[in-house]
């Protein structure tokens, strides 16, 4: 997807003006766009789009869906626009954000839970979202799998971090979950290159055990009913 697709559509819709926030990285599914206050993502129309709008209405985080168009090759979204800059830019303008381990340990665990409660809220709603009862009867765990440093921002007025992508989420069985959320909150820490407990392998250890005890604990068991 080029990097101004459908952006006459988006400006005319909406009544704005908008600048490309164009990737190099972006998959050629979307493409995104802002003003002063809103962030527009522009998709292909496809099933999981339409699956992925079910997940933002009942997403209770920071990022907002406040609109939906759809034509008959493309869908938009209109987003609240969290202020911030990505962790990305900050890394490369060799900036400090000021945020501890144990703080982003915290961060890290409200978004995994927020993400697998709207999972779970979509699955009491939508059988797009209905899965076969686990035969090992561990259950499943709703996902969110990219933890690079594009997709959530820093805000330092507020000190605040932000997630601001929560493309692709999925169901995932608790028993290949408790191996694979320890490599994604190491993947996510170690996007802080400032913090130098990251050098200190037996800490990391300690805090990706810590990570998947604690969140194992505080998600309860989903087993869900033959879809």
């Amino acid at each position: 997807m080029h990097e101004n697709y459908k952006k006459d559509i988006v400006e005319n819709i909406f009544k704005t003006n908008v600048t490309s926030m164009f990737k190099g990285d972006y998959v050629s599914s979307r493409a995104v766009y802002s003003d002063d206050t809103f962030v527009y993502k522009v998709f292909k129309q496809s099933k999981i789009v339409d699956q992925f709008e079910m997940f933002l209405k009942d997403y209770k985080g920071d990022l907002k869906l406040l609109d939906v168009f759809k034509d008959d090759s493309s869908t938009i979204f209109k987003f609240n626009k969290l202020q911030g800059q990505t962790v990305d830019h900050l890394m490369k303008e060799n900036k400090t954000i000021p945020l501890d381990l144990v703080t982003l340990k915290e961060w890290f665990k409200t978004q995994v839970k927020e993400i697998h409660n709207t999972g779970i809220r979509c699955y009491e709603k939508h059988n797009e979202y209905k899965i076969k009862e686990d035969p090992w009867g561990q259950g499943f765990i709703f996902t969110f799998c990219d933890w690079s440093k594009g997709n959530f921002i820093y805000n330092e007025t507020d000190k605040k971090l932000y997630l601001v992508d929560l493309e692709p989420s999925n169901w995932m069985p608790r028993n290949i979950w408790d191996c694979v959320i320890r490599e994604q909150f190491k993947s996510f820490i170690r996007n802080f290159e400032h913090i130098k407990e990251l050098n200190d392998v037996d800490y990391i250890l300690h805090l990706e055990d810590t990570v998947q005890e604690e969140l194992n604990r505080e998600i309860p068991m989903f087993l869900a009913c033959p879809a």
